[in-house]
């Protein structure tokens, strides 16, 4: 159910961002998750499909990539990659810490046909 919902949402920003280019069709969309995300690509690219159908993103590959997230330590200011579940302060050692990257999904890249290319 996350999946459908995170695809709707991708689904609406792509729509959304492609409003003011006439855009014909859809060719690819690059789709960063972040590591410890609970989407799966292959549920969510199931879903995509599904609400794409008769859009100008049907057809459209799906590129995912994966994204670390970052924090910012609360005691000594160091900003970091967080590398485990446990997130630990690499400059101080403390756990007190501020997640700062906290999208699960983010739209990367477009790529996409405007209405004069391509013989349309």
């Amino acid at each position: 159910m996350h999946d459908l919902v995170s695809a709707k949402q991708v689904f609406r920003e792509v729509l959304e961002s492609l409003q003011s280019d006439a855009a014909r069709a859809v060719k690819s969309i690059t789709v960063s998750i972040g590591r410890f995300s609970s989407i799966r690509p292959e549920h969510f690219s199931h879903s995509f499909e599904h609400i794409a159908q008769d859009s100008l993103l049907e057809g459209a590959e799906l590129i995912f990539t994966e994204r670390d997230p970052s924090a910012k330590c609360r005691r000594c200011g160091a900003s970091f990659i967080i590398q485990a579940y446990e997130a630990i302060c690499p400059r101080c050692n403390t756990d007190d810490i501020e997640i700062i990257l906290t999208s699960e999904i983010a739209v990367e890249h477009i790529e996409y046909e405007r209405l004069s290319e391509g013989g349309g």
